[in-house]
């Protein structure tokens, strides 16, 4: 599991992970987890299944359809701090990275 700095309660903080970028969307998650590794998504994924706890995972929350959004209470995986480029490929354009890479910084 996460440390607690990876951990993410108070309202304020929330309420930014709640809502998407539109201001269309609006949830009420109560945890935001923010991993580091894919082992750690492993980890908090096996746990939330093994209880039944619903997720939604976010990236840059920038999307316009919600997707990143918490419907309701689930548990917000912020893949924020997994964010470095894995590799690029030149010849084919192809570019591998983790999954909190904001396409604007990309």
């Amino acid at each position: 599991m996460p440390d607690p700095a990876q951990i993410v309660i108070d309202a304020d903080t929330l309420g930014k992970h709640n809502i998407d970028w539109s201001k269309k969307f609006v949830g009420q998650s109560k945890l935001v987890l923010k991993p580091t590794s894919t082992e750690q998504v492993s980890q908090v994924l096996k746990y939330c299944n093994e209880r039944k706890l619903a997720v939604v995972p976010q990236g840059g929350n920038t999307g316009l359809v919600g997707g990143a959004t918490p419907a309701f209470d689930e548990i917000i995986i912020n893949m924020a701090s997994m964010n470095k480029v894995i590799d690029f490929d030149k010849s084919y354009g192809i570019l591998s990275s983790e999954a909190g890479c904001v396409l604007q910084d990309l």
